[in-house]
């Protein structure tokens, strides 16, 4: 059995998937762990989980025999097999085989699959190396007497800055897998692979796990040093995209905890948008305003901070896509030329996943703030109809704030928190009530819409919770023109029908038995 471990590993991972789950169902079974039930095609280790697993592999059997748990029998089957009448041919020596010239194929593509040339691979056999370039398909080709080769990228460096360009845009993935194919991410230390004679073997690159390495610059408007990306070990492409507005340094203590905000409807004859004020972030002038003074010319510092911050968002883009809107919101801030956009509201208050969006998860701060607009909605009808007695009306909010309080509570979820953070909402409905006087009740439809409103920038002074980095590394791009501010907009609707009694209610936010909500179209 021993023999079969470098047949199915490698130092890097996993060369066969057949024999590898072999290995790995006997592994698990000696030591209680998962790892044929995590990775049903060993070949395809995105975790890398299989990284030097060879030693560990070889490791616990040794112990096991020594245990007396494995024990190893031998069994002779007489030739000829049943299902075959021939004799194999006498082995050849192995000088003799390995004397026919092999040709070893590698192919290079990236994350979604795309052929990627210009690439100097390094192949290595029989004592032997050459550099080969990789084609217009993605492809290099090395021919030498040999079995097998090994491959490696020969200046990882240079790879990365040209593979930049193409992670800056969303692509549809088409990516390839199987036993010959490798996965890597373009770290330093690149692993080499092992190349079959006359089997090509695809190479497919990711983005780092890692941060960008650390480069030192100044803050805006500041002679202190700061970092472009995390120091945080376990950075993730994406994680620090933006910073997460008034969450961060909140003292989240039980006695600090803020008070429960009620939205409070009046009734008007045409509702109107109140005026709710937004900061501008390093351009604001203390007051709400734009500073012109704070503007300056982007320096070549800024242009490759900004194509570093593009590497982190491409890497947010393919490799999270839990982030999908705070992912796409940053693309705005630095590809958008501060043009509104508009969020997707009814995904942020759905309490099921969103099958265009899968991997993004609900988020129960978007829940509670459905049912506290619903709550409050249905609270501000009958109060005003028990005021006025009217059979129609029409009312609406001021601005409450999604952020400060558990009825309206700051987003839950890291994608929300990156892309609206704390945000304004807005409420106004037309209220229709039919009174019933023979069944002591009246009946209330409530057509509401909820207008959801914030501006997207970068705050002086704050870092994002999750990895640390300041919001002045953001910041630069505002004030140097290579990233813009914009204000992003989300509406919500529907309809709220529910029976109460005709005198005044106790408690109106209580909620009675027959309240139907619906969306646009009648749906529930």
């Amino acid at each position: 059995m021993f023999h079969l471990i470098p047949q199915a590993f490698s130092d890097w991972g996993a060369r066969d998937d057949e024999t590898a789950r072999d290995l790995l169902s006997i592994y698990d079974a000696l030591t209680g762990s998962r790892l044929y039930e995590v990775l049903p095609q060993p070949t395809v280790d995105r975790r890398r989980r299989l990284h030097g697993f060879q030693a560990e592999l070889s490791r616990v059997l040794y112990g096991a025999l020594e245990a007396g748990i494995l024990r190893f029998e031998r069994h002779e089957v007489s030739w000829p097999f049943p299902e075959n009448d021939e004799k194999p041919a006498e082995r050849k020596p192995q000088s003799e085989v390995q004397e026919r010239p092999g040709t070893f194929t590698a192919r290079v593509v990236d994350p979604v699959g795309d052929a990627v040339d210009g690439i100097e691979l390094l192949f290595e056999a029989q004592g032997q190396q050459k550099k080969v370039p990789t084609d217009a398909s993605g492809v290099a080709r090395w021919t030498v007497t040999a079995s097998e080769a090994t491959v490696r990228i020969a200046n990882v460096e240079s790879v990365r800055q040209k593979l930049i360009d193409r992670w800056t845009a969303a692509r549809k993935r088409k990516t390839p897998e199987g036993p010959e194919v490798t996965i890597c991410e373009l770290e330093d230390d690149v692993p080499p692979f092992t190349v079959r004679d006359a089997v090509q073997h695809t190479l497919l690159l990711e983005p780092p796990r890692m941060e960008i390495p650390e480069q030192k610059e100044s803050v805006v408007g500041s002679d202190e040093p700061i970092l472009l990306a995390s120091n945080d070990p376990n950075f993730i492409p994406g994680g620090g995209v933006r910073a997460q507005h008034e969450k961060r340094g909140k003292d989240t203590s039980p006695a600090n905890e803020p008070p429960d905000v009620y939205a409070s409807f009046r009734q008007v004859d045409s509702p109107s948008a109140p005026d709710i004020a937004f900061d501008h972030g390093f351009l604001d002038d203390g007051n709400g305003n734009i500073d012109p003074a704070k503007r300056r010319a982007a320096t070549a510092e800024d242009k490759l901070a900004k194509r570093k911050w593009e590497f982190i968002l491409a890497g947010a883009i393919l490799l999270r896509p839990d982030l999908y809107d705070g992912s796409f919101a940053y693309d705005h801030f630095i590809h958008g030329n501060g043009e509104d956009w508009k969020f997707d509201f009814e995904r942020y208050v759905s309490s099921t996943r969103n099958k265009a969006v899968p991997d993004v998860a609900v988020d129960g701060s978007g829940v509670t703030t459905l049912e506290s607009i619903i709550e409050d909605a249905r609270a501000g009808a009958i109060e005003i109809h028990d005021r006025l007695s009217r059979p129609t009306f029409v009312m609406q909010t001021d601005g409450v704030t999604c952020g400060d309080s558990a009825r309206y509570p700051y987003p839950a979820t890291e994608n929300w928190q990156k892309s609206v953070g704390g945000f304004t909402i807005w409420m106004e409905a037309t209220v229709t009530v039919q009174m019933d006087p023979a069944a002591g009740t009246r009946h209330f439809t409530v057509d509401l819409t909820v207008h959801g409103a914030d501006r997207y920038n970068f705050d002086p002074r704050k870092k994002d919770m999750g990895s640390g980095t300041p919001d002045a590394v953001n910041g630069r791009f505002e004030v140097s023109g290579l990233g813009h501010e914009f204000m992003q907009y989300g509406t919500l609707k529907r309809t709220i029908s529910f029976t109460v009694a005709l005198r005044h209610n106790a408690d109106p936010r209580a909620k009675p038995g027959d309240q139907n909500v619906k969306k646009p179209g009648g749906r529930a």
